[in-house]
């Protein structure tokens, strides 16, 4: 494991600068560019966008080339920082492979999104396609080739997340040659640790998977909260990374190293949770940003099923992004699949899609009625306990119709197709004998006339009122805070750095980290006129209410 660079490495040639507008300077090592950064599949992470927060923040147009580079740079500094106190607490007897381990972590940084879908994470559920053989998942099981891994990652409470599963697999298959531990590299990337640590090489393995990926703080969600912030101006938090990196200590669980941060990095960590917070309340929540996002899947879906390859693969697999690529039904090669390929291909669909034609041309937009989760409950007296049992009803029909324009494949669009589509269905229905319906299917008689009701009532309220019936219904969960994270509150703290010195748990040791709450959905209805002041806002929604009053 190399340390810190010089000035002399530089001089020498050894280690190439990129300037960075969020770090100032981020230093590789030359050779990483050669067997890298420069390839191409590295290098198509420039057209791949960061965020959807384009609609509110023109200027966030940052891409995962670069935020690649500087998780890379932030976990050069993390594992710095495990060296000293490891050092502090092995001394010259590390465990054998560490360096290995620790150069392994380093391109895991680097690659941890290199499968990335067109669109981040809006695009990424299509690599779990049914259809696709063997599964991505299965796949990189062979590919690492390690049953105590492919174990590990059956059994897994939390299943990785697509791009990363991806990920792992495109770094693994091309840069195989310059990755020292091929099972830890894949775990780095998806989160799977060791569930049965053989010796202390693994238990510190554990340690480097969870500065990468974990559900609290690592070095991923620590560029992209510093970068995001800065591309959008989003400036109210000032999270001190230097302090934060070099406060990651090791300290004891029965013996074995698990991370922990030395008290003075309290403070740090306590924005960093605030400064994610704000960002996922106020940004990721916006339901104008929701909507770019569900127009992009819509449009993806739309590609997918139009284009997909002459081995009936969709656009959306891994040999797209790949330098052979793959044969579309239409005769075109897709190599290296960017953002700016599914809009290309957007483009050349015979019929485009209306999710097409509103994501191209922004005045055609639908907006939301309603522009925040606050304004949703005050419009909705979510808090009013002499509404509740009405609220319950209106919730759970909402939530069951989402589910059902989903089944039927209505791509949450509520109109005049939908209100035929479910009556129809109701009709068929009642032309069954009674008696004979399974309890499941009475069941869902009910939750049918439910929905209708909402769909009528809204229909009604459109014809009353001259608007168009023509909406679309977008849900998400409640806003819940970090601190309610009982994952937070079990990271460590320690007071000393001396080797050996006690730990202590987060929770409690910050008011912020004893906080509670209860996690409920928001629902956001989007319409044409919506943007128009004199939009009857408080009219619908006494309308949808009084529906279950």
């Amino acid at each position: 494991m190399r340390g810190p660079v010089s000035l002399g490495d530089v001089a020498t040639g050894t280690v190439k600068r990129i300037k960075d507008p969020v770090y100032g300077y981020i230093e590789l090592p030359r050779s990483l560019f050669d067997s890298v950064v420069d390839t191409a599949e590295f290098q198509r992470l420039r057209r791949i966008v960061q965020t959807s927060y384009a609609p509110l923040y023109p200027s966030a147009l940052h891409n995962r080339f670069v935020h690649s580079l500087g998780v890379y740079h932030l976990g050069s500094m993390a594992a710095a920082a495990l060296v000293r106190s490891a050092t502090g607490r092995y001394g010259e007897k590390a465990p054998q492979g560490w360096k290995d381990s620790l150069e392994t972590f380093r391109l895991a940084c680097l690659l941890h999104d290199v499968g990335h879908a067109p669109f981040s994470h809006t695009g990424e559920d299509f690599y779990r396609e049914k259809g696709h053989r063997p599964s991505i998942d299965d796949e990189l099981k062979e590919v690492v080739g390690d049953p105590r891994f492919s174990r590990d990652a059956s059994a897994a409470a939390k299943e990785a997340a697509p791009h990363e599963v991806m990920s792992a697999l495109v770094g693994l298959e091309r840069y195989a040659s310059v990755i020292p531990d091929r099972a830890l590299f894949a775990r780095c990337i998806t989160g799977y640790k060791h569930a049965h640590p053989r010796g202390e090489r693994e238990y510190l393995e554990n340690v480097l998977i969870e500065l990468l990926n974990s559900s609290t703080i690592d070095v991923d969600k620590l560029d992209y909260l510093i970068r995001d912030a800065y591309v959008i101006g989003f400036d109210s938090i000032v999270i001190d990374y230097v302090r934060l990196l070099r406060g990651i200590s090791l300290t004891g669980r029965e013996g074995h190293p698990v991370i922990a941060f030395h008290k003075s990095a309290l403070s740090v960590l306590e924005n960093v949770v605030y400064a994610r917070d704000l960002e996922k309340e106020w940004v990721q929540s916006h339901p104008v940003i929701l909507y770019e996002q569900y127009l992009i899947q819509r449009m993806a879906a739309v590609v997918n099923a139009a284009l997909r390859s002459d081995g009936d693969l969709g656009v959306f697999c891994k040999q797209a992004l790949t330098v052979s690529g793959i044969r579309l039904a239409s005769g075109q090669t897709l190599r290296r699949m960017s953002d700016d390929d599914i809009i290309y291909l957007a483009k050349q669909v015979q019929e485009p899609d209306e999710s097409i034609t509103e994501y191209l041309d922004r005045g055609k937009r639908r907006h939301p009625i309603w522009k925040s989760e606050a304004e949703f409950r005050a419009l909705f007296c979510l808090e009013a306990a002499e509404n509740q049992e009405a609220i319950d009803a209106l919730a759970a029909a909402l939530e069951g119709l989402s589910e059902y324009l989903d089944a039927k494949g209505l791509g949450r669009v509520i109109n005049v197709k939908t209100l035929e589509t479910i009556e129809s269905e109701m009709r068929a229905l009642e032309e069954q004998d009674a008696k004979s319906l399974l309890a499941k299917e009475r069941d869902e008689g009910r939750d049918l006339q439910d929905q209708h009701h909402l769909l009528r009532a809204l229909h009604d309220f459109s014809e009353r009122r001259e608007i168009e019936f023509d909406y679309v219904l977008l849900d998400q969960k409640s806003f819940k805070s970090g601190f309610e994270s009982g994952d937070l509150g079990s990271l460590k703290v320690v007071f000393s750095d001396r080797a050996g010195e006690p730990s202590y748990l987060l929770k409690g040791l910050l008011p912020s980290t004893r906080l509670a709450g209860e996690s409920q959905r928001v629902f956001y209805l989007f319409h044409h006129d919506a943007s128009q002041g004199d939009f009857p806002k408080k009219e619908l929604v006494d309308c949808l209410k009084s529906v279950f009053a």
